[in-house]
């Protein structure tokens, strides 16, 4: 969605959406606005049957779905001009369809870590799936990967041909600097979805064990999924009095989380480019994280803007959080306007537009 704010920015965008619901017997329609952007929504019934085909049934259900979404756009508003996915799987089917009947060009915004070696959950998807990504990236005008990391590991898997990086976005009105944040003690906060394997939740708990033995701290932990298991943790690791467990925040609650920590805490074992990296920038946050992925695309020493640690090094972390006023640091309204430079809404969205009129020009030339 953020993707489209942003490319909304220069163009007339709609986002079309479609999903199965369980309580409905009959497909219906919402059109709505998100953040100033037109939403097409289209509910269609949950199938409970099928037996051994269910997934098949399942699939089936999927494409008509989008086929009549698409259906009633086009009588609607007529055909666009271009369409943006955002990641390949499970729609690409749709797009090259459009693209096959109507000459319409389609560009991919890619962010799926699954296709990372070390996630590998792509490797794990049946053949006809991994076809299907292959046939859509192949038939892509551009596809827009959040790291350069990233465009390595889908050209190591044989996907797609024309690629150009594009960055995560945020709204860098909405995370802003606070108006002060007070350093009376070390104020640590971890956002994520709290997948151990991941987010190396055990991991950064051990750390943070030894790091109790020698500074004090508070860490704020936000995540849902995993939020029982990380709540175990603690508890085993002796940090149930350090950490304070948060679920089902808002998007301003969350802000307001960052605006009066002091530090952005990842350990993970592999990411692409996490977009809670750039909004702690921009709300002036430090950042400590692992290595790994895209981050250091971004973040890095000489941007004086994060102390990385290798993966599963948790001595390096513990140190990084002691040294922490010993490393120069920008501002944080030098973080801020470094986030606005790179990732706001309206530096995307002319990254978008140049994008978007190169694939137009192309196809004129064709």
């Amino acid at each position: 969605m953020r993707h489209a704010q942003a490319a909304a920015k220069s163009n007339k965008v709609v986002v079309l959406y479609a999903t199965a619901l369980d309580d409905i017997d009959r497909s219906s329609l919402e059109e709505t606005t998100s953040d100033g952007v037109e939403v097409w929504t289209y509910f269609y019934p949950t199938i409970n049957r099928g037996g051994k085909l269910k997934s098949l049934v399942k699939a089936g259900l999927y494409m008509r779905a989008w086929r009549q979404l698409i259906s009633q756009y086009i009588y609607s508003r007529g055909k666009p001009d271009l369409v943006h996915l955002n990641v390949m799987f499970p729609a690409g089917r749709i797009v090259r369809d459009l693209k096959t009947r109507y000459k319409i060009p389609y560009v991919v915004s890619e962010h799926w870590t699954g296709y990372l070696p070390e996630d590998g959950r792509f490797k794990k998807l049946p053949l006809m799936a991994r076809r299907m990504i292959r046939n859509t990236a192949r038939e892509a005008n551009r596809i827009l990967p959040v790291s350069e990391d990233l465009e390595a590991a889908l050209i190591s898997e044989g996907i797609g041909r024309r690629y150009q990086r594009l960055a995560n976005v945020i709204d860098t009105n909405k995370f802003s600097l606070p108006l002060e944040r007070k350093d009376e003690h070390l104020k640590l906060l971890h956002i994520s979805n709290l997948h151990g394997e991941q987010k190396n939740i055990r991991g950064l708990f051990s750390a943070l064990s030894k790091l109790k033995e020698q500074r004090s701290f508070e860490l704020t932990v936000v995540g849902e999924e995993g939020a029982e298991k990380a709540k175990e943790l603690a508890e085993e690791f002796g940090l149930a009095e350090q950490c304070v467990f948060l679920q089902k925040l808002t998007q301003d609650e969350v802000i307001a989380e960052m605006q009066k920590h002091q530090v952005l805490l990842l350990f993970s074992r592999f990411e692409n480019m996490p977009c809670v990296l750039i909004e702690a920038a921009a709300t002036g946050m430090k950042i400590v994280s692992t290595d790994v992925g895209g981050i250091s695309e971004f973040f890095n020493r000489e941007e004086k803007n994060a102390i990385l640690v290798q993966s599963e090094d948790e001595e390096a972390l513990v140190e990084s959080l002691l040294q922490l006023d010993k490393f120069e640091w920008k501002t944080e309204m030098e973080l801020h306007t470094w986030a606005e430079e790179n990732f706001s809404l309206e530096k995307i969205g002319e990254q978008l537009d140049s994008i978007y009129e190169e694939v137009l020009h192309e196809k004129d030339k064709a």
